[in-house]
């Protein structure tokens, strides 16, 4: 088991830092909330807030290698 990260919160970033990083807007974000697709999200308060982890993983889960043999 991994202890490095105990104690530590996760980088919570609003739409529009998540929007930033991703480059689309919070608007786009919206939607595919509405449509149950993007990056994972959490509400706290009733405020949407994107883990920094999560934006990172819905970006690797998007790549596409050009090189990669077709079935």
């Amino acid at each position: 088991m991994n202890n490095a990260n105990v104690g530590e919160a996760p980088r919570l970033l609003d739409p529009i830092e998540a929007g930033r990083r991703l480059s689309v807007s919070p608007v786009t974000l919206a939607s595919w909330r509405c449509r149950g697709k993007g990056p994972s999200y959490v509400k706290i308060g009733g405020k949407v807030l994107y883990r920094a982890a999560d934006l990172d993983a819905f970006v690797s889960a998007a790549v596409i290698d050009p090189t990669a043999t077709a079935i």
